[in-house]
């Protein structure tokens, strides 16, 4: 009986707990989309695009992947043409991997053109 009677007390404790106060306030004032009050600068794209001016002294692909390892752009380098490359990529990326060859280099994505060759 002790047992039931602290589970049921547990219980209850752990539901009334769960319960949210909110503020009577807050709910009045906005009621709809519309009511929402944006600011001029608030940016809502969800990505940036980025100019990639890439070369290599071989014949080989390059990637440019996510620093987790996801591929956003994948081509040929011809040895002696830099390739140009618009790649877009989540906005909140500060920094990509670029893959040739053996190499592997980490590029931050300070400048909407990035310029970069590879060595062999």
């Amino acid at each position: 009986m002790k047992k039931l009677f602290l589970l049921v007390l547990i219980v209850s404790a752990v539901t009334m707990s769960c319960r949210k106060d909110f503020n009577d306030k807050q709910q009045d004032s906005v009621k709809t989309m519309s009511d929402m009050e944006i600011g001029d600068s608030f940016n809502w794209k969800t990505t940036k695009d980025y100019v990639f001016n890439l070369s290599g002294p071989t014949k080989d692909f390059v990637q440019i992947n996510s620093v987790e390892g996801d591929t956003y752009y994948k081509a040929l380098l011809y040895p002696g043409k830099e390739h140009a490359a618009k790649v877009t990529v989540p906005s909140y990326v500060k920094k990509v991997e670029l893959q040739y060859l053996n190499q592997r280099v980490t590029v931050l994505l300070d400048a909407d053109k990035i310029n970069y060759s590879f060595n062999q």
